[in-house]
């Protein structure tokens, strides 16, 4: 499945608690909720299954290892904050993919997906003083994946149950949310690029630097 070369990796150990972040969402869950949902659009259903099946669990799995090392111990480095811009992107990511696995209007688990997104968007929006802290970095476009799926589920959420108070509420607000991010990363990122910081200066890594990283 995707993300297998990535995730066995994890399980060799060795990592140090410092820099676990939910960037580690993107190589099982990411990957496999992705392709979830490319398979589906092709027809291929079964598969499709399957590939959202193992971005689930792996979704969980992970969430009880990122949340244990928020919680319990010392707070991220500043420079890694924006990453936890990720966290709302699972329930939301899992959740398109969910409503291309499936037809008619959102069922309860589609829902409970939305609400978990959401949920985890909250969050997000009230730690920003904290995260903040870290300046003007290209990381916060960890935002965009939770941001972007929101927005798509609750277009989606609108346009399969139409006359639901509710999605005609949240569906134009989130659209526009995802627009405005949007708008935001590109003028962050046009920032840094004027500044030369959109880039690392250290220069490449040694043969013997690189080794090491692995």
């Amino acid at each position: 499945m995707a993300g297998c070369l990535a995730g066995g990796r994890l399980w060799q150990g060795g990592r140090a608690a410092s820099p676990t972040t939910a960037a580690l969402y993107l190589p099982a869950v990411a990957q496999n909720f992705v392709a979830a949902t490319a398979s589906a659009s092709f027809g291929h259903a079964a598969l499709a299954a399957l590939f959202f099946g193992a971005g689930v669990f792996s979704w969980l799995a992970l969430e009880s290892v990122i949340l244990h090392r928020t919680m319990h111990q010392p707070a991220l480095d500043k420079a890694l904050r924006p990453l936890q811009g990720i966290q709302a992107a699972p329930a939301a990511v899992g959740g398109v993919s969910y409503l291309a696995l499936t037809a008619g209007p959102p069922d309860l688990l589609a829902q409970m997906l939305f609400g978990y997104a959401l949920y985890q968007a909250g969050l997000a929006l009230r730690q920003l003083p904290w995260t903040a802290q870290s300046g003007l970095t290209p990381a916060y476009w960890a935002f965009s994946f939770g941001v972007m799926a929101l927005a798509t589920m609750s277009m989606s959420f609108l346009a399969r149950a139409p006359q639901e108070p509710v999605w005609q509420a949240l569906a134009p607000l989130l659209f526009a949310a995802a627009n405005l991010s949007w708008m935001a990363l590109v003028a962050l990122t046009v920032t840094l690029l004027r500044q030369g910081r959109l880039w690392p200066t250290t220069g490449p890594l040694s043969t013997e630097q690189w080794v090491g990283s692995r």
